[in-house]
């Protein structure tokens, strides 16, 4: 494995009304959606279809090409994909980690503090909820939580991994088969460290999500070095929870981690947790929400200033299949008029990605 590489750096419609409030302001506008095509589909560790989706960020457009990463919470492979126009392709492979053992390099250490229900996992997969990207590198954050369904704690899911915008793109092109073992991936521990100084949901650390609201890592953004993780519970009151800490120091096992290095960002998404996360033009934060556990909430979408801790509701997301949820968002194109999205969905074949037009007008 690598050291760090931080460096500077139309078919069915459905149509409603929503609140918008990107300018600062709110404004009437409405929203539609349409179905992307998916030219190669987005596939498990195993090659066949993901039904898994929960993570995509992109890098900007090119000659009318995107190359992103997407991340399906069941493997240890990340997977490149391209979008062009109105098509989505699966691309080549990148092991994110090995099985059995954590990499040799990997900064900082496991957990200890373990209260999950159920007994110790054997190191498995990531669990890999979010992608974001940053300078030359793309992020990968694994859920930091029990396991969902057996609540048992795997250290495997207590990882962030650091991937080169090159690796990326080299593998944007490849055969879905083709699998990136290069060593262009660094991994840390670090994260849990924050959290268990971030004083609102340190207390929630390993406990069960679905029983206990035990803390879980849905979202993942980095806004000028810092790294903002969105966290699907707990939910205390009506506040969710985004913890922001410097990206680079995750990755420096020689620095210590204090309570100064760590910010809580506490905002009202109506008793939803964060779902994903991606950056506007001027830093401020889109969220896609949804519900923590199985309340009767719908997912939306919210922007977020964490530097003043508000949030104002963009849109919720109606016309989704019940046992689809909502996990990934990306933005691809912002106007003062316009916003235009990728939506991508856990549940569905490939993510089922959907772009969604937002008339800010």
């Amino acid at each position: 494995m690598s050291k760090p590489i931080l460096r500077a750096g139309a078919l069915s419609v459905a149509v409603f009304s929503l609140s918008v409030v990107l300018p600062c302001m709110s404004l009437a506008g409405s929203v539609k959606w349409s179905k992307m095509d998916i030219a190669s589909p987005l596939t498990d560790d195993d090659g066949q279809r993901s039904t898994d989706i929960s993570g995509i960020s992109c890098l900007p457009a090119s000659d009318g090409k995107r190359v992103c990463l997407v991340i399906d919470d069941q493997g240890r492979l990340a997977q490149a994909a391209t979008i062009e126009g109105s098509k989505l392709r699966g691309g080549g492979k990148i092991r994110v980690l090995g099985k059995g053992a954590p990499p040799d390099d990997i900064v900082g250490k496991e957990p200890t503090v373990i209260n999950c229900s159920k007994q110790k996992d054997k190191f498995k997969d990531l669990d890999g909820e979010a992608v974001a990207h940053y300078g030359k590198s793309f992020y990968v954050v694994g859920s930091h939580g029990c396991s969902r369904k057996s609540n048992k704690f795997r250290a495997s899911s207590f990882i962030i991994a650091q991937i080169s915008d090159d690796a990326v793109v080299m593998a944007a092109d490849a055969d879905p088969k083709t699998v990136d073992d290069k060593g262009t991936v660094a991994t840390t521990f670090r994260l849990s460290e924050a959290l268990l100084l971030s004083p609102s949901v340190r207390d929630s650390f390993t406990k069960d999500l679905m029983t206990d609201d035990g803390l879980n890592i849905e979202g993942l953004a980095v806004v000028g070095g810092t790294l903002y993780v969105g966290l699907r519970a707990p939910i205390v009151g009506t506040k969710s929870y985004l913890v922001a800490i410097d990206a680079a120091l995750l990755f420096d096992g020689g620095r210590t981690i204090t309570t100064g290095d760590v910010r809580e960002v506490d905002v009202d998404l109506g008793g939803r947790g964060v779902r994903d996360i991606a950056v506007l033009s001027d830093d401020r934060l889109l969220v896609l929400s949804g519900p923590a556990q199985a309340q009767s909430l719908s997912f939306a979408l919210h922007v977020v200033d964490p530097k003043v801790k508000s949030a104002s509701l963009v849109a919720e997301l109606k016309e989704i299949p019940s046992d689809w949820k909502a996990e990934a968002v990306q933005i691809l194109r912002q106007e003062p008029s316009a916003l235009e999205l990728l939506v991508m969905f856990d549940g569905a074949e490939s993510g089922e990605p959907r772009r969604y037009e937002i008339d800010l007008k």
